[in-house]
Protein backbone atom coordinates (compact mmCIF):
# COMPACT_ATOMS: atom_id res chain seq x y z
CA UNK A 1 0.00 0.00 0.00
CA UNK A 2 1.16 3.67 -0.31
CA UNK A 3 2.05 5.54 3.17
CA UNK A 4 2.69 9.32 2.96
CA UNK A 5 6.28 9.01 4.05
CA UNK A 6 6.54 12.49 5.92
CA UNK A 7 3.10 11.78 7.68
CA UNK A 8 4.81 9.98 11.17
CA UNK A 9 7.37 13.37 11.44
CA UNK A 10 4.33 15.58 11.03
CA UNK A 11 2.32 13.51 13.40
CA UNK A 12 5.16 13.36 16.06
CA UNK A 13 5.21 17.37 16.33
CA UNK A 14 1.61 17.06 18.07
CA UNK A 15 1.89 13.58 20.14
CA UNK A 16 5.26 13.69 21.75
CA UNK A 17 5.47 14.45 25.47
CA UNK A 18 4.70 17.67 26.43
CA UNK A 19 3.52 19.02 23.61
CA UNK A 20 0.43 21.44 23.84
CA UNK A 21 -2.49 21.92 21.11
CA UNK A 22 -4.88 25.13 21.65
CA UNK A 23 -7.62 25.08 19.17
CA UNK A 24 -10.62 26.98 18.51
CA UNK A 25 -14.32 25.84 17.73
CA UNK A 26 -15.46 28.73 15.37
CA UNK A 27 -18.95 29.14 13.35
CA UNK A 28 -19.86 31.91 10.87
CA UNK A 29 -22.48 32.64 8.49
CA UNK A 30 -22.16 31.52 4.99
CA UNK A 31 -23.61 34.50 3.47
CA UNK A 32 -21.05 36.30 4.49
CA UNK A 33 -17.89 34.14 4.73
CA UNK A 34 -17.49 31.01 2.40
CA UNK A 35 -15.04 28.00 3.01
CA UNK A 36 -12.81 28.49 0.15
CA UNK A 37 -12.10 32.55 1.46
CA UNK A 38 -12.00 31.47 5.13
CA UNK A 39 -9.16 28.91 4.31
CA UNK A 40 -7.76 31.28 1.49
CA UNK A 41 -8.06 34.69 2.87
CA UNK A 42 -8.30 34.79 6.62
CA UNK A 43 -5.97 31.81 7.40
CA UNK A 44 -4.31 31.87 4.46
CA UNK A 45 -2.00 29.34 1.80
CA UNK A 46 -0.31 26.28 2.66
CA UNK A 47 3.09 28.11 2.01
CA UNK A 48 3.23 31.53 4.59
CA UNK A 49 5.60 33.02 2.30
CA UNK A 50 2.47 33.44 -0.20
CA UNK A 51 -0.25 34.20 2.50
CA UNK A 52 -1.69 37.24 2.70
CA UNK A 53 -0.06 39.96 5.40
CA UNK A 54 -3.37 40.32 6.86
CA UNK A 55 -4.29 36.53 7.16
CA UNK A 56 -3.02 34.12 9.94
CA UNK A 57 -0.69 32.56 8.35
CA UNK A 58 1.19 35.67 7.17
CA UNK A 59 0.34 37.68 10.19
CA UNK A 60 2.49 34.55 11.99
CA UNK A 61 5.21 34.39 9.44
CA UNK A 62 5.69 38.02 9.87
CA UNK A 63 6.09 38.09 13.74
CA UNK A 64 7.36 34.63 14.49
CA UNK A 65 10.57 36.22 16.44
CA UNK A 66 8.34 38.10 18.28
CA UNK A 67 5.85 34.73 19.21
CA UNK A 68 8.91 33.24 20.42
CA UNK A 69 8.77 30.25 17.73
CA UNK A 70 11.85 28.26 17.37
CA UNK A 71 12.05 28.65 13.43
CA UNK A 72 10.61 30.93 10.75
CA UNK A 73 7.18 29.23 9.48
CA UNK A 74 7.02 27.13 6.07
CA UNK A 75 4.73 24.81 4.26
CA UNK A 76 5.24 22.12 6.60
CA UNK A 77 5.34 23.78 10.18
CA UNK A 78 3.15 26.75 9.06
CA UNK A 79 1.81 27.79 13.11
CA UNK A 80 -1.68 27.38 12.05
CA UNK A 81 -4.18 24.42 11.17
CA UNK A 82 -7.62 24.96 9.89
CA UNK A 83 -10.13 21.85 8.45
CA UNK A 84 -10.39 21.95 4.98
CA UNK A 85 -14.53 21.26 5.30
CA UNK A 86 -17.03 21.00 7.23
CA UNK A 87 -16.88 17.05 7.23
CA UNK A 88 -12.60 17.26 7.47
CA UNK A 89 -13.65 19.37 10.94
CA UNK A 90 -16.06 16.79 12.38
CA UNK A 91 -13.20 14.11 11.24
CA UNK A 92 -10.85 16.26 12.87
CA UNK A 93 -12.77 16.33 16.04
CA UNK A 94 -13.92 12.95 16.53
CA UNK A 95 -10.06 11.65 15.81
CA UNK A 96 -8.28 13.97 18.03
CA UNK A 97 -11.23 15.14 21.07
CA UNK A 98 -12.82 11.89 20.73
CA UNK A 99 -16.31 13.51 19.73
CA UNK A 100 -19.27 10.74 18.57
CA UNK A 101 -20.98 11.76 15.06
CA UNK A 102 -24.35 11.65 17.52
CA UNK A 103 -23.17 14.89 19.80
CA UNK A 104 -21.83 16.83 17.36
CA UNK A 105 -23.62 19.63 15.48
CA UNK A 106 -22.55 19.11 11.82
CA UNK A 107 -22.82 15.32 12.89
CA UNK A 108 -26.30 15.56 13.43
CA UNK A 109 -26.84 17.14 10.07
CA UNK A 110 -25.24 14.43 8.45
CA UNK A 111 -27.43 11.77 10.15
CA UNK A 112 -30.79 13.62 9.34
CA UNK A 113 -29.63 13.17 5.32
CA UNK A 114 -29.44 9.95 5.43
CA UNK A 115 -25.79 9.17 5.97
CA UNK A 116 -25.27 6.74 8.76
CA UNK A 117 -22.85 6.88 11.63
CA UNK A 118 -21.18 3.75 10.42
CA UNK A 119 -20.09 5.11 7.17
CA UNK A 120 -19.28 8.53 9.16
CA UNK A 121 -16.70 6.86 11.00
CA UNK A 122 -15.49 4.85 7.40
CA UNK A 123 -15.17 8.44 5.51
CA UNK A 124 -12.99 9.76 8.65
CA UNK A 125 -10.40 7.21 6.76
CA UNK A 126 -10.52 8.90 3.79
CA UNK A 127 -11.53 6.66 1.14
CA UNK A 128 -12.58 6.82 -2.70
CA UNK A 129 -16.02 6.93 -3.10
CA UNK A 130 -17.35 6.98 -6.75
CA UNK A 131 -20.81 9.39 -7.20
CA UNK A 132 -22.09 11.42 -9.08
CA UNK A 133 -24.82 10.96 -12.24
CA UNK A 134 -21.77 10.47 -14.54
CA UNK A 135 -19.99 8.13 -12.03
CA UNK A 136 -16.45 9.39 -10.73
CA UNK A 137 -14.28 8.11 -8.57
CA UNK A 138 -11.68 10.50 -6.08
CA UNK A 139 -10.67 10.83 -2.64
CA UNK A 140 -13.22 12.04 -0.48
CA UNK A 141 -11.86 14.54 1.63
CA UNK A 142 -10.31 16.21 -1.50
CA UNK A 143 -14.27 16.00 -3.64
CA UNK A 144 -15.02 18.09 -0.26
CA UNK A 145 -12.49 20.28 0.32
CA UNK A 146 -13.59 24.03 0.36
CA UNK A 147 -16.99 23.49 0.26
CA UNK A 148 -19.87 25.60 2.38
CA UNK A 149 -21.89 23.19 4.96
CA UNK A 150 -25.23 23.10 2.80
CA UNK A 151 -23.02 21.60 -0.10
CA UNK A 152 -20.48 19.40 1.64
CA UNK A 153 -23.72 17.64 3.17
CA UNK A 154 -25.82 17.60 0.06
CA UNK A 155 -22.41 15.96 -1.83
CA UNK A 156 -22.14 13.46 1.45
CA UNK A 157 -25.78 12.11 0.82
CA UNK A 158 -25.14 11.62 -2.45
CA UNK A 159 -21.85 9.65 -1.89
CA UNK A 160 -24.12 7.47 0.83
CA UNK A 161 -26.52 6.76 -2.49
CA UNK A 162 -29.68 7.46 -0.24
CA UNK A 163 -32.15 10.56 0.42
CA UNK A 164 -33.68 9.14 3.26
CA UNK A 165 -33.10 11.07 6.41
CA UNK A 166 -33.00 9.02 9.42
CA UNK A 167 -34.88 9.99 12.65
CA UNK A 168 -32.20 11.79 15.54
CA UNK A 169 -31.32 8.80 18.11
CA UNK A 170 -32.71 9.52 21.81
CA UNK A 171 -29.43 9.17 23.28
CA UNK A 172 -30.43 9.78 26.20
CA UNK A 173 -33.67 8.04 25.96
CA UNK A 174 -31.77 4.68 25.21
CA UNK A 175 -29.22 5.67 28.45
CA UNK A 176 -32.53 5.59 31.02
CA UNK A 177 -34.04 2.48 29.06
CA UNK A 178 -30.87 0.67 29.75
CA UNK A 179 -30.83 1.68 33.00
CA UNK A 180 -33.88 0.81 33.50
CA UNK A 181 -33.45 -2.97 32.36
CA UNK A 182 -30.42 -2.79 35.07
CA UNK A 183 -32.88 -1.95 37.61
CA UNK A 184 -34.91 -4.25 36.38
CA UNK A 185 -32.50 -7.27 37.80
CA UNK A 186 -32.13 -5.52 41.09
CA UNK A 187 -34.90 -7.50 43.09
CA UNK A 188 -33.47 -10.90 41.70
CA UNK A 189 -29.97 -9.84 42.83
CA UNK A 190 -30.64 -9.15 46.41
CA UNK A 191 -32.90 -12.70 46.49
CA UNK A 192 -29.60 -14.68 45.10
CA UNK A 193 -27.78 -12.80 47.64
CA UNK A 194 -30.36 -13.54 50.50
CA UNK A 195 -30.04 -17.13 49.32
CA UNK A 196 -26.14 -17.75 49.15
CA UNK A 197 -25.52 -15.71 52.23
CA UNK A 198 -28.55 -17.43 54.06
CA UNK A 199 -27.26 -20.06 56.97
CA UNK A 200 -29.37 -22.30 58.37
CA UNK A 201 -30.09 -22.24 62.24
CA UNK A 202 -28.10 -24.54 64.74
CA UNK A 203 -30.22 -27.63 65.92
CA UNK A 204 -31.33 -26.80 69.54
CA UNK A 205 -30.01 -29.82 72.55
CA UNK A 206 -32.75 -31.52 72.57
CA UNK A 207 -33.20 -31.69 68.47
CA UNK A 208 -29.72 -32.55 68.66
CA UNK A 209 -29.96 -35.45 71.90
CA UNK A 210 -32.51 -37.37 70.18
CA UNK A 211 -30.84 -37.33 66.69
CA UNK A 212 -28.30 -38.87 68.72
CA UNK A 213 -30.16 -41.32 70.30
CA UNK A 214 -31.76 -42.00 67.09
CA UNK A 215 -29.09 -42.92 65.31
CA UNK A 216 -27.68 -45.37 68.18
CA UNK A 217 -30.99 -47.16 68.28
CA UNK A 218 -30.23 -50.37 65.69
CA UNK A 219 -31.81 -50.64 62.53
CA UNK A 220 -34.64 -52.98 62.55
CA UNK A 221 -34.05 -56.45 60.49
CA UNK A 222 -35.56 -56.45 57.30
CA UNK A 223 -38.44 -58.09 57.07
CA UNK A 224 -38.25 -61.68 55.66
CA UNK A 225 -40.03 -62.40 52.15
CA UNK A 226 -39.63 -63.87 48.71
CA UNK A 227 -39.21 -62.02 45.61
CA UNK A 228 -40.60 -59.11 44.72
CA UNK A 229 -42.87 -58.78 47.18
CA UNK A 230 -40.04 -58.37 49.83
CA UNK A 231 -38.66 -55.47 47.57
CA UNK A 232 -41.69 -53.91 47.23
CA UNK A 233 -42.10 -53.86 51.14
CA UNK A 234 -39.10 -52.14 51.91
CA UNK A 235 -39.47 -49.27 49.12
CA UNK A 236 -42.54 -48.70 50.73
CA UNK A 237 -40.93 -48.14 54.06
CA UNK A 238 -38.01 -45.97 52.94
CA UNK A 239 -40.99 -43.43 50.59
CA UNK A 240 -42.89 -43.66 54.23
CA UNK A 241 -39.69 -42.24 55.91
CA UNK A 242 -38.95 -40.12 53.06
CA UNK A 243 -42.41 -38.56 53.96
CA UNK A 244 -41.73 -37.97 57.86
CA UNK A 245 -38.89 -36.24 57.01
CA UNK A 246 -39.51 -32.53 58.39
CA UNK A 247 -39.84 -29.78 55.46
CA UNK A 248 -37.51 -26.85 55.66
CA UNK A 249 -37.52 -24.24 57.64
CA UNK A 250 -39.55 -21.18 57.46
CA UNK A 251 -36.53 -19.01 56.32
CA UNK A 252 -35.83 -21.12 53.11
CA UNK A 253 -39.67 -21.36 52.35
CA UNK A 254 -39.48 -17.23 52.30
CA UNK A 255 -36.52 -17.13 50.49
CA UNK A 256 -38.04 -19.28 47.35
CA UNK A 257 -41.43 -17.43 47.57
CA UNK A 258 -39.41 -14.04 47.04
CA UNK A 259 -37.46 -15.37 44.08
CA UNK A 260 -39.90 -17.06 42.48
CA UNK A 261 -42.12 -13.90 42.95
CA UNK A 262 -38.83 -11.88 41.84
CA UNK A 263 -38.50 -14.10 38.76
CA UNK A 264 -42.08 -13.79 38.45
CA UNK A 265 -42.45 -10.58 38.15
CA UNK A 266 -39.45 -10.05 35.56
CA UNK A 267 -41.13 -12.25 33.11
CA UNK A 268 -44.43 -9.96 32.98
CA UNK A 269 -42.27 -7.09 32.11
CA UNK A 270 -40.11 -9.21 29.72
CA UNK A 271 -43.35 -9.99 28.30
CA UNK A 272 -44.85 -6.66 27.37
CA UNK A 273 -41.80 -5.91 25.53
CA UNK A 274 -42.11 -9.38 22.93
CA UNK A 275 -42.97 -9.88 19.54
CA UNK A 276 -45.64 -11.42 18.40
CA UNK A 277 -43.52 -14.58 17.72
CA UNK A 278 -42.03 -14.61 20.98
CA UNK A 279 -45.06 -14.45 22.40
CA UNK A 280 -46.44 -17.11 20.19
CA UNK A 281 -43.59 -19.65 21.51
CA UNK A 282 -43.48 -19.08 24.81
CA UNK A 283 -47.76 -19.78 24.78
CA UNK A 284 -46.60 -22.80 23.22
CA UNK A 285 -43.49 -23.78 25.75
CA UNK A 286 -45.61 -22.83 28.73
CA UNK A 287 -48.97 -25.26 28.00
CA UNK A 288 -45.55 -27.96 26.98
CA UNK A 289 -44.55 -27.15 30.86
CA UNK A 290 -48.24 -27.35 32.09
CA UNK A 291 -49.20 -30.64 30.44
CA UNK A 292 -45.55 -31.95 31.54
CA UNK A 293 -46.46 -30.72 35.36
CA UNK A 294 -50.00 -32.11 35.38
CA UNK A 295 -48.65 -35.51 34.16
CA UNK A 296 -46.33 -35.31 37.55
CA UNK A 297 -48.78 -34.60 39.57
CA UNK A 298 -51.01 -37.44 37.99
CA UNK A 299 -48.18 -39.76 38.74
CA UNK A 300 -47.45 -38.81 41.74
CA UNK A 301 -51.24 -38.87 42.80
CA UNK A 302 -51.10 -42.38 41.52
CA UNK A 303 -47.98 -43.56 43.28
CA UNK A 304 -49.65 -42.13 46.78
CA UNK A 305 -52.57 -43.92 46.47
CA UNK A 306 -50.65 -47.43 45.49
CA UNK A 307 -48.76 -46.65 48.62
CA UNK A 308 -52.02 -46.57 50.83
CA UNK A 309 -53.30 -49.18 49.09
CA UNK A 310 -50.33 -51.16 50.28
CA UNK A 311 -50.29 -49.82 53.38
CA UNK A 312 -53.66 -51.03 53.94
CA UNK A 313 -53.26 -54.17 52.82
CA UNK A 314 -50.16 -55.25 55.03
CA UNK A 315 -52.69 -53.36 58.12
CA UNK A 316 -55.23 -55.58 57.22
CA UNK A 317 -52.53 -58.95 57.13
CA UNK A 318 -50.97 -58.04 59.99
CA UNK A 319 -54.12 -57.74 62.01
CA UNK A 320 -55.33 -60.93 60.72
CA UNK A 321 -51.91 -62.71 62.15
CA UNK A 322 -52.49 -61.08 65.53
CA UNK A 323 -55.75 -62.58 65.87
CA UNK A 324 -54.49 -66.19 64.96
Amino acid sequence: YVFNGFFMSMRSKFVEPGTEIYYYVVDWDASKLSWEDFRGKVLGPTDPATAPADSLRGTILAKWKDLDLKAEPNTGDNGVHASASPFEGLAERMNWLGYRVERDPFGKLLLKTGVSAGTVREWCKDPQVTYGPIAMKKSLFDALEDTDADWCLALCQMMAGTCKPQAPVDLDGEVAKLKAKIDAFKPLETAVLAIQSHVAPAPAKKERGAARAKAAEPKPEPKKGKGKKARKDSELEEEEEEEDKPAEGPRVKQLDLALSATIQRLSSRRHLRESPEEREERLAQEREEARERAEREREERERRELRKRKREEREALERKSSKR
